[in-house]
């Protein structure tokens, strides 16, 4: 529990902690909570879905997060006496009454890296709709495509709780299998973010130069680039340190090195989050034909007083039609 930098638990649970509340408010912000709606939940819209695992995710996260720095800083350190120095309790001399913690403690990370895992598959699922949308596009991902990824999500979820228990629990298999199973599902993750920002590319030079759908296909373009960067630093850094256990420990030895790879990956871990929000709710405030703003429509209702752009422009056209009869029947209309 305590083999990681001095601030894993505390640098990657306050990242967490602030973009859950900053998550909330993007959604919120976007959507309404409209993903959140029964009929959607009801009906399994890979959006919604895929939006509760990654809350769901940085719920469990932030609980792992709050149980490994009570561990860490509880049981964690022992003075060595014959060194005269503090060091890294093994789990070998935890005393019993921890290790139904340690493996409480696992189990939630292991739920955190199954939803996220999940819904890193479950979002291919989304581009379908949005190169329908914005390209005319409705062969974006073939069936097959589309099976593999559900078939994916749904194994992510029911194998990473389940996974540390085909080995004695509290011991190091229990904790280091999991995430070696994860680092392999967050690097082809990685892969299908840029593989997709590659296909909306090609999708993007078939479409006007200032078109609204080319400047929609843009962000995704660039917000799948960013997300593919930070799975790739999670998956990659965090399998460094994971294949440390089985060498000569050379990263454990080197307090440089081990901060180093651990801010690396905490950044990627966090960060992951607020972009595929970001890739599910964009704000839509970009620049239309001709300069105008385009927004979203719950921006339109919050600007217009809970009356969206359709319900303005009837109510406009309601004046344009008063104020010609008034120029043509003023008798009348008086």
């Amino acid at each position: 529990m305590t083999h990681l930098s001095d601030y894993s638990y505390v640098d990657r649970g306050i990242g967490v902690l602030i973009f859950f509340f900053w998550a909330m408010n993007h959604v919120y912000t976007v959507d309404r909570f409209y993903c959140f709606h029964p009929t959607k939940l009801r009906k399994r819209d890979p959006k919604t879905l895929c939006t509760v695992l990654i809350f769901a995710s940085m719920i469990f996260l932030i609980i792992y997060d709050i149980l490994g720095m009570y561990i860490k800083y509880s049981m964690g350190f022992w003075y060595d006496a014959s060194k005269e120095q503090c060091v890294t309790t093994p789990k070998t001399r935890y005393p019993a009454a921890f290790i139904p913690v340690l493996i409480t403690t696992d189990f939630f990370f292991n739920l955190a890296w199954g939803t996220k895992g999940s819904a890193m598959f479950l979002i291919q699922l989304t581009w379908h709709h949005v190169s329908k949308q914005y390209a005319a596009k409705t062969d974006f991902l073939s069936s097959r495509e589309i099976q593999v990824f559900k078939l994916v999500s749904v194994i992510s979820i029911v194998m990473y709780p389940l996974l540390q228990f085909a080995f004695v629990p509290g011991t190091l298999l229990s904790t280091i299998t999991p995430q070696f199973v994860s680092n392999a599902q967050l690097l082809v993750a990685s892969v299908l973010s840029w593989y997709t920002s590659k296909r909306f590319s090609k999708l993007k030079e078939g479409l006007p130069v200032n078109s609204r759908g080319s400047q929609k296909l843009t962000h995704y373009i660039q917000k799948n680039r960013l997300l593919g960067v930070y799975l790739f630093m999670e998956g990659f850094f965090l399998f460094v340190i994971n294949l440390d256990y089985f060498t000569t420990k050379y990263t454990m030895h080197s307090k440089f090195l081990l901060d180093l790879l651990t801010r690396i990956l905490n950044f990627g871990f966090v960060m992951v989050y607020p972009t595929a929000l970001e890739l599910l709710f964009p704000l839509d405030v970009i620049r239309g034909e001709g300069g105008t703003m385009i927004y979203t429509k719950a921006q339109n209702e919050s600007m217009l007083g809970g009356k969206t752009n359709d319900d303005q422009s009837t109510k406009l056209e309601g004046n344009n039609i008063r104020s010609i009869k008034v120029r043509m029947m003023p008798e009348i209309v008086e």
